[in-house]
């Protein structure tokens, strides 16, 4: 007689994010992933959120079922529902005998596969709670200098094969006015507003060695000639007490 097998779900308390797995043992699984959370992560998000906040993880669902095929038929059904659902899952494949490393073919399929399909509001807003403050793997980290100059040469390399993702593109209005929403009543630290004027002197100032035509000239003063206008407008209509 062949050995029954389960199907468990993990939950996240903090922001309903789920993990489905399948072990013949599921209490003794769960209390696994609690430890491995804390000494290796290569079950990215959900070590990484284990790791600083274990008591937010309770085994919440355990199925049986009379073989290990049926179970992982089944994890692989409930890991596509959930997500159908428009829940957070931290699974990072489809269940089953699934890769946690699939190979660059099978990584092309799936993202053609997923190609033009756009994620539910509420999926949106799941993905946006699981990964904001402790939930997010660099959450209180900072990217090493090694680190950064990586990233960095990925991103030249990337451009030089394949181009500036905007080249030749501009932002519509609503882009543009959304950014700006975005940016209002943000503040730079001390530390990057001098990085930011050290970035901009000498060569690195985009305008280095430029200079503007006599119409951009124009433009400018005309556009400097508005605000003044506009400026004085407001303060003759300003009332007495506020002069």
């Amino acid at each position: 007689m062949e050995k029954k097998s389960y199907v468990y779900v993990i939950l996240d308390k903090k922001n309903e994010a789920l993990y489905i797995g399948k072990a013949n043992d599921p209490y003794a699984r769960f209390q696994e992933h609690l430890r491995d959370a804390q000494k290796r992560g290569h079950k990215k998000h959900l070590y990484a959120a284990m790791k600083s906040r274990p008591q937010d993880f309770v085994l919440a669902v355990v199925m049986e079922y009379s073989s290990e095929q049926e179970a992982y038929d089944h994890e692989t059904i409930h890991i596509r529902e959930y997500k159908q659902q428009g829940k957070i899952v931290y699974n990072l494949n489809d269940g089953g005998r699934g890769q946690l490393n699939p190979s660059p073919a099978v990584r092309r399929k799936l993202s053609l596969a997923r190609l033009g399909k756009p994620l539910s509001p509420e999926h949106c807003l799941a993905i946006s709670k699981a990964t904001t403050g402790e939930g997010n793997p660099m959450h209180g980290r900072k990217h090493s200098p090694e680190s950064i100059e990586e990233n960095a040469e990925s991103n030249r390399r990337y451009q030089a094969e394949h181009g500036n993702a905007m080249q030749d593109r501009h932002h519509t209005e609503e882009s543009i006015e959304l950014m700006r929403e975005k940016a209002t009543g943000r503040l730079h630290s001390d530390e990057t507003k001098q990085q930011m004027s050290e970035d901009r002197k000498g060569e690195g100032n985009s305008f280095f060695g430029k200079k503007h035509t006599l119409e951009a000239r124009r433009r400018m003063g005309m556009r400097r000639h508005t605000k003044n206008k506009i400026a004085l407008a407001n303060l003759e209509q300003a009332p007495a007490d506020h002069l």
